[in-house]
């Protein structure tokens, strides 16, 4: 057993949060959390990959460091979260466009269209603030 595995097992916390937001998110009536698992490189952390989910604000909770996982003959350490049930799909998607991994993804589309792109798509909210011309007014 490594560290990290040993550290999440005793991460009440997390644990402790993952319950909290699937029972808000059940209170919202949007379905109980799924938990996804995703794989990254050394050089990247998985700070990177909530930051670019809070970017498409899909909201986040229980995320752990969970071990490591051996692809292609490198050593990549696995994390895991949860998110909303209709957002999960989305946020999968963009796991992949940052370019981590994720294990046992149900969408097989998502590696093959992620590959396509080389960086993310743009967030609606930044589209908005790009379209910088005034409205015209009827006065």
């Amino acid at each position: 057993m490594d560290l990290d595995r040993f550290l999440n097992f005793w991460n009440l916390a997390s644990t402790i949060q993952g319950w909290l937001g699937d029972g808000l998110s059940l209170l919202r009536r949007r379905g109980a959390g799924v938990g996804i698992e995703f794989a990254a490189p050394d050089d990247q952390t998985g700070g990177s990959v909530e930051r670019a989910l809070a970017r498409y604000q899909i909201p986040i909770w229980g995320r752990r460091v969970t071990g490591h996982a051996e692809i292609a003959g490198q050593k990549w350490r696995t994390f895991s979260l949860r998110t909303e049930a209709h957002r999960a799909d989305w946020a999968r998607y963009i796991i992949w466009r940052t370019g981590c991994q994720v294990l046992r993804d149900p969408n097989p589309n998502n590696a093959s269209w992620a590959a396509r792109h080389s960086n993310l798509p743009p967030a609606w909210a930044e589209q908005a603030a790009r379209r910088a011309t005034p409205r015209r007014r009827w006065w």
